[in-house]
């Protein structure tokens, strides 16, 4: 499990200015190396804080252990075979009440309508 925390600071046109700190917390469960690498690029350009997990149970737990501090939840539909889906950690963000309000989106290249019928069920 790769953890990537890309926290950072923008650039200032002053040598003199501050920093400005990570407006925004982004907890993205994925495994793709070029997705989490154009999104890790991205996200310090924009003052992001980008968190990668490709494990599940990891990714649940960062969001459970401070729920407020994140903004978004990006789940990746496909995993490596025999890993969790990204279904799974939706079904566990909502099933708990610390994580019941985080927003989620779940990411896909492949989604069929039986894929989002089974998502709609993770939402009742």
């Amino acid at each position: 499990m790769e953890v990537f925390n890309s926290t950072c600071f923008s650039v200032s046109t002053s040598a003199h200015s501050p920093p400005i700190e990570s407006m925004m917390r982004i907890v993205l469960f994925d495994s793709d190396k070029s997705l989490i690498d154009l999104l890790a690029e991205r996200s310090k350009k924009c003052g992001v804080t980008l968190d990668v997990f490709a494990d599940v149970e990891l990714a649940f737990a960062a969001v459970k252990e401070s729920p407020d501090s994140v903004d978004v939840v990006l789940i990746s539909r496909e995993m490596p075979s025999g890993a969790e889906t990204g279904f799974a950690l939706t079904k566990m963000l909502r099933a708990d009440q610390r994580t019941l309000e985080v927003p989620f989106i779940v990411l896909s290249s492949q989604l069929k309508n039986t894929d989002f019928a089974l998502h709609q069920k993770s939402e009742d």
